[in-house]
């Protein structure tokens, strides 16, 4: 997705106005004006407010995406274990 820089000047009342409306302490002034302006389009208003959630919220994506490409090996290996430990147990109780 193509994303474009927007820029506008805010005068001292603007911004403190602005600054009431933020969700956190540390929510910074143009996450909070980036966040109101989502809302107003309807959009996600998701944001991160410091480098800890960010990172956080890439590590949870990073995590989810190991999922998806290790399971279905995992998934394999198990099952094929499982039907070898199945065959030694048949092969041992019918003996």
């Amino acid at each position: 997705m193509v994303s474009q820089v927007i820029s506008f000047r805010f005068s001292e009342q603007e911004i403190e106005l602005l600054r009431q409306q933020a969700g956190s302490s540390d929510e910074s002034t143009n996450a909070i004006a980036q966040r109101l302006l989502r809302d107003i389009l309807g959009l996600s208003t998701e944001t991160f407010t410091s480098v800890d959630s960010l990172s956080e919220r890439v590590q949870a994506i990073v995590d989810a995406r190991i999922e998806e490409i290790a399971l279905p090996s995992v998934d394999k290996r198990i099952q094929e274990r499982l039907q070898e430990q199945t065959a030694t147990l048949l092969g041992e109780l019918s003996a």
